[in-house]
Protein backbone atom coordinates (compact mmCIF):
# COMPACT_ATOMS: atom_id res chain seq x y z
CA UNK A 1 0.00 0.00 0.00
CA UNK A 2 1.07 3.54 -0.80
CA UNK A 3 3.46 5.42 1.83
CA UNK A 4 3.45 8.32 0.09
CA UNK A 5 3.51 12.01 1.63
CA UNK A 6 -0.30 14.04 1.69
CA UNK A 7 -1.21 15.86 -0.82
CA UNK A 8 -0.97 19.61 -0.59
CA UNK A 9 -4.14 21.08 1.68
CA UNK A 10 -5.48 23.53 -1.36
CA UNK A 11 -5.59 20.50 -3.45
CA UNK A 12 -8.42 20.66 -5.79
CA UNK A 13 -11.34 18.65 -5.56
CA UNK A 14 -13.23 17.65 -8.49
CA UNK A 15 -17.11 16.59 -8.00
CA UNK A 16 -18.14 14.50 -10.58
CA UNK A 17 -22.05 14.61 -11.00
CA UNK A 18 -24.28 12.46 -13.54
CA UNK A 19 -27.47 14.07 -14.44
CA UNK A 20 -30.61 13.32 -16.39
CA UNK A 21 -31.71 16.62 -15.19
CA UNK A 22 -34.09 15.94 -12.50
CA UNK A 23 -35.19 18.41 -10.21
CA UNK A 24 -33.39 17.42 -7.03
CA UNK A 25 -30.22 18.57 -9.10
CA UNK A 26 -30.69 21.95 -7.96
CA UNK A 27 -30.10 20.58 -4.29
CA UNK A 28 -27.49 18.25 -5.06
CA UNK A 29 -25.69 21.35 -6.77
CA UNK A 30 -26.38 23.77 -3.41
CA UNK A 31 -25.00 20.98 -1.38
CA UNK A 32 -21.56 21.50 -3.32
CA UNK A 33 -21.89 25.60 -3.34
CA UNK A 34 -22.05 25.24 0.55
CA UNK A 35 -19.14 23.43 1.10
CA UNK A 36 -16.61 24.86 4.17
CA UNK A 37 -13.61 23.34 1.45
CA UNK A 38 -13.06 26.26 -1.04
CA UNK A 39 -11.05 24.91 -4.17
CA UNK A 40 -13.87 22.87 -6.25
CA UNK A 41 -14.84 22.26 -9.50
CA UNK A 42 -17.96 20.50 -11.01
CA UNK A 43 -18.00 17.84 -13.73
CA UNK A 44 -21.40 17.67 -14.78
CA UNK A 45 -22.33 15.25 -17.10
CA UNK A 46 -25.48 15.43 -19.18
CA UNK A 47 -26.13 11.82 -19.06
CA UNK A 48 -29.07 12.39 -20.80
CA UNK A 49 -27.69 14.05 -23.89
CA UNK A 50 -30.01 17.48 -22.77
CA UNK A 51 -28.79 20.45 -21.81
CA UNK A 52 -28.84 21.03 -18.01
CA UNK A 53 -26.84 24.65 -18.34
CA UNK A 54 -30.33 26.21 -16.46
CA UNK A 55 -29.31 24.45 -13.08
CA UNK A 56 -25.26 26.19 -13.25
CA UNK A 57 -27.00 29.17 -11.18
CA UNK A 58 -27.56 26.74 -8.16
CA UNK A 59 -24.22 25.84 -8.23
CA UNK A 60 -23.39 29.49 -6.81
CA UNK A 61 -19.22 30.38 -7.27
CA UNK A 62 -18.33 27.08 -7.52
CA UNK A 63 -17.10 26.37 -11.58
CA UNK A 64 -18.90 24.04 -13.24
CA UNK A 65 -17.24 21.97 -16.17
CA UNK A 66 -20.64 20.70 -18.47
CA UNK A 67 -19.70 17.17 -20.59
CA UNK A 68 -21.95 16.26 -22.91
CA UNK A 69 -21.26 13.17 -25.83
CA UNK A 70 -24.75 14.24 -27.92
CA UNK A 71 -26.09 11.13 -26.75
CA UNK A 72 -27.37 9.32 -23.84
CA UNK A 73 -25.52 7.38 -21.03
CA UNK A 74 -25.41 4.66 -19.30
CA UNK A 75 -23.96 5.54 -15.40
CA UNK A 76 -21.02 3.35 -16.42
CA UNK A 77 -20.65 5.56 -19.65
CA UNK A 78 -21.35 8.87 -17.70
CA UNK A 79 -18.64 8.26 -15.15
CA UNK A 80 -16.10 7.38 -17.53
CA UNK A 81 -16.99 10.71 -19.59
CA UNK A 82 -16.50 12.61 -15.76
CA UNK A 83 -13.32 10.93 -15.28
CA UNK A 84 -12.28 11.73 -18.59
CA UNK A 85 -12.85 15.48 -18.03
CA UNK A 86 -11.15 15.29 -13.85
CA UNK A 87 -8.33 18.40 -13.53
CA UNK A 88 -8.61 17.44 -9.65
CA UNK A 89 -5.88 16.32 -7.05
CA UNK A 90 -8.99 14.27 -6.07
CA UNK A 91 -12.39 12.88 -7.14
CA UNK A 92 -15.67 12.39 -5.70
CA UNK A 93 -18.93 11.22 -7.42
CA UNK A 94 -22.36 12.74 -6.66
CA UNK A 95 -25.58 11.74 -8.42
CA UNK A 96 -28.49 14.10 -9.02
CA UNK A 97 -30.55 12.95 -5.97
CA UNK A 98 -28.39 13.11 -3.01
CA UNK A 99 -26.50 15.94 -1.69
CA UNK A 100 -23.63 15.84 1.05
CA UNK A 101 -23.07 18.52 4.16
CA UNK A 102 -21.18 21.60 4.53
CA UNK A 103 -18.63 19.52 6.30
CA UNK A 104 -17.86 16.44 3.95
CA UNK A 105 -15.20 17.50 1.70
CA UNK A 106 -13.15 18.96 4.50
CA UNK A 107 -13.59 16.14 6.65
CA UNK A 108 -12.50 13.79 4.09
CA UNK A 109 -9.66 15.89 2.76
CA UNK A 110 -8.37 16.28 6.12
CA UNK A 111 -8.96 12.15 6.90
CA UNK A 112 -6.61 11.78 3.67
CA UNK A 113 -3.86 14.16 4.75
CA UNK A 114 -3.96 12.61 8.22
CA UNK A 115 -4.06 9.14 6.98
CA UNK A 116 -0.91 8.85 4.09
CA UNK A 117 -1.49 4.91 3.78
CA UNK A 118 -4.43 5.54 2.22
CA UNK A 119 -5.70 7.18 -1.04
CA UNK A 120 -9.32 6.79 -0.52
CA UNK A 121 -12.01 7.70 2.74
CA UNK A 122 -15.53 7.79 2.86
CA UNK A 123 -18.01 9.28 5.52
CA UNK A 124 -20.86 7.29 7.23
CA UNK A 125 -24.17 7.96 5.02
CA UNK A 126 -27.81 8.86 5.87
CA UNK A 127 -30.80 7.25 3.58
CA UNK A 128 -33.40 9.78 3.12
CA UNK A 129 -36.81 8.96 1.85
CA UNK A 130 -38.12 10.16 -1.45
CA UNK A 131 -39.01 13.46 -0.23
CA UNK A 132 -35.84 13.77 1.68
CA UNK A 133 -36.80 12.43 5.12
CA UNK A 134 -34.32 10.80 7.35
CA UNK A 135 -34.91 7.28 7.53
CA UNK A 136 -33.65 4.72 10.47
CA UNK A 137 -30.96 3.50 8.51
CA UNK A 138 -27.39 4.66 8.08
CA UNK A 139 -24.43 3.25 6.35
CA UNK A 140 -21.40 3.30 9.06
CA UNK A 141 -19.60 0.37 8.15
CA UNK A 142 -15.89 0.13 9.25
CA UNK A 143 -13.93 -0.39 6.08
CA UNK A 144 -13.15 -4.52 5.42
CA UNK A 145 -11.57 -5.74 2.43
CA UNK A 146 -12.89 -9.02 2.76
CA UNK A 147 -16.47 -7.27 3.39
CA UNK A 148 -16.00 -5.33 0.55
CA UNK A 149 -15.45 -8.47 -1.61
CA UNK A 150 -19.41 -10.05 -0.53
CA UNK A 151 -21.38 -6.56 -0.39
CA UNK A 152 -21.11 -3.44 -0.98
CA UNK A 153 -21.22 -1.46 1.70
CA UNK A 154 -19.99 2.26 0.31
CA UNK A 155 -22.51 4.78 -1.11
CA UNK A 156 -21.16 6.20 -4.28
CA UNK A 157 -20.81 10.24 -2.74
CA UNK A 158 -19.43 9.25 0.55
CA UNK A 159 -15.90 8.60 -1.02
CA UNK A 160 -13.16 10.35 -1.50
CA UNK A 161 -10.12 9.04 -3.76
CA UNK A 162 -6.89 10.68 -5.06
CA UNK A 163 -7.03 11.25 -8.88
CA UNK A 164 -3.73 8.46 -9.00
CA UNK A 165 -5.88 5.82 -9.04
CA UNK A 166 -7.98 6.89 -12.07
CA UNK A 167 -4.44 7.46 -13.85
CA UNK A 168 -3.68 3.89 -12.76
CA UNK A 169 -6.35 2.70 -14.75
CA UNK A 170 -9.33 2.23 -12.63
CA UNK A 171 -12.50 2.84 -14.47
CA UNK A 172 -16.01 2.26 -14.42
CA UNK A 173 -17.10 -0.80 -16.45
CA UNK A 174 -19.40 -0.27 -19.14
CA UNK A 175 -21.03 -3.84 -19.60
CA UNK A 176 -22.11 -3.01 -16.10
CA UNK A 177 -25.78 -1.45 -15.67
CA UNK A 178 -26.14 -2.02 -11.84
CA UNK A 179 -23.01 -2.44 -9.55
CA UNK A 180 -20.78 -0.61 -11.62
CA UNK A 181 -20.14 1.62 -8.17
CA UNK A 182 -18.95 -1.64 -6.60
CA UNK A 183 -17.14 -3.11 -9.39
CA UNK A 184 -15.47 0.48 -9.42
CA UNK A 185 -14.49 0.25 -5.54
CA UNK A 186 -13.16 -3.39 -5.70
CA UNK A 187 -10.77 -1.43 -8.67
CA UNK A 188 -8.98 1.19 -6.23
CA UNK A 189 -9.13 -1.37 -3.57
CA UNK A 190 -6.26 -3.64 -5.29
CA UNK A 191 -4.18 -0.46 -4.93
CA UNK A 192 -5.31 0.88 -1.91
CA UNK A 193 -6.82 0.14 1.32
CA UNK A 194 -9.58 2.42 2.54
CA UNK A 195 -10.07 4.52 5.88
CA UNK A 196 -13.67 4.95 7.16
CA UNK A 197 -14.63 8.59 9.22
CA UNK A 198 -17.56 8.37 11.45
CA UNK A 199 -18.67 11.65 10.50
CA UNK A 200 -22.55 11.41 8.84
CA UNK A 201 -21.42 13.67 5.64
CA UNK A 202 -23.17 12.35 3.06
CA UNK A 203 -27.60 11.60 2.11
CA UNK A 204 -28.56 8.86 0.02
CA UNK A 205 -32.03 9.32 -1.37
CA UNK A 206 -33.70 6.29 -2.00
CA UNK A 207 -35.80 5.18 -5.02
CA UNK A 208 -35.11 7.24 -7.55
CA UNK A 209 -34.57 5.34 -10.88
CA UNK A 210 -32.43 2.55 -9.68
CA UNK A 211 -34.39 -0.51 -10.16
CA UNK A 212 -33.03 -2.04 -7.65
CA UNK A 213 -34.00 -0.29 -4.86
CA UNK A 214 -37.51 -1.71 -4.05
CA UNK A 215 -36.07 -5.05 -3.98
CA UNK A 216 -35.88 -6.59 -0.41
CA UNK A 217 -32.34 -7.40 0.83
CA UNK A 218 -32.87 -10.93 1.78
CA UNK A 219 -33.56 -11.25 -2.07
CA UNK A 220 -30.29 -9.97 -3.44
CA UNK A 221 -28.95 -13.63 -4.21
CA UNK A 222 -31.52 -14.33 -6.78
CA UNK A 223 -31.13 -14.68 -10.23
CA UNK A 224 -34.82 -13.94 -10.23
CA UNK A 225 -34.06 -10.36 -10.01
CA UNK A 226 -32.13 -7.39 -11.06
CA UNK A 227 -30.02 -7.53 -7.97
CA UNK A 228 -29.36 -10.97 -8.51
CA UNK A 229 -28.01 -11.23 -11.56
CA UNK A 230 -25.86 -8.24 -10.94
CA UNK A 231 -24.30 -9.61 -8.41
CA UNK A 232 -23.71 -13.08 -10.35
CA UNK A 233 -22.10 -10.74 -13.32
CA UNK A 234 -19.97 -8.99 -10.65
CA UNK A 235 -18.71 -12.56 -9.21
CA UNK A 236 -18.44 -13.70 -12.81
CA UNK A 237 -15.77 -10.80 -13.55
CA UNK A 238 -13.64 -10.61 -10.36
CA UNK A 239 -13.50 -14.88 -9.80
CA UNK A 240 -11.05 -14.36 -12.61
CA UNK A 241 -9.47 -10.90 -10.99
CA UNK A 242 -8.75 -11.93 -7.56
CA UNK A 243 -5.88 -14.30 -6.30
CA UNK A 244 -5.99 -17.79 -4.24
CA UNK A 245 -5.35 -15.76 -1.13
CA UNK A 246 -8.16 -13.15 -1.58
CA UNK A 247 -10.79 -16.48 -3.02
CA UNK A 248 -9.85 -18.03 0.48
CA UNK A 249 -10.26 -14.96 3.14
CA UNK A 250 -13.46 -14.29 0.87
CA UNK A 251 -14.54 -17.96 1.89
CA UNK A 252 -13.25 -17.53 5.40
CA UNK A 253 -15.89 -14.54 5.30
CA UNK A 254 -18.95 -16.55 4.26
CA UNK A 255 -18.01 -19.01 6.96
CA UNK A 256 -17.84 -16.84 10.04
CA UNK A 257 -20.00 -14.07 9.22
CA UNK A 258 -23.32 -13.46 7.90
CA UNK A 259 -24.88 -10.08 6.67
CA UNK A 260 -27.05 -8.07 9.17
CA UNK A 261 -29.92 -6.54 8.16
CA UNK A 262 -29.62 -4.03 5.29
CA UNK A 263 -25.91 -3.99 5.90
CA UNK A 264 -25.61 -3.71 2.10
CA UNK A 265 -25.72 -0.02 0.16
CA UNK A 266 -27.98 -1.93 -2.65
Amino acid sequence: MSTDTALPSNKLISIICRSIGRPELKQTLASVAKQSYPTLEIILVEASAESLSDFQEFAGSVPVNFVSTGKKLSLSAAANAGLDAVKGDCIMFLDDDDWISEEHITNLVDALNSHSDVKAVYSSTQKVSVDGKQTKEVFDQTFDSQLLMRDNFIPIHSMLFESSLFKSGCRFDETFDIFEDWDFWLQLNQHTNFFHISNLGAFYRAGGDSETASEKNNDRHLSSNLRGQGRANLFAKWLKIWTREQLNSLSIQFNISQPKKDESFR
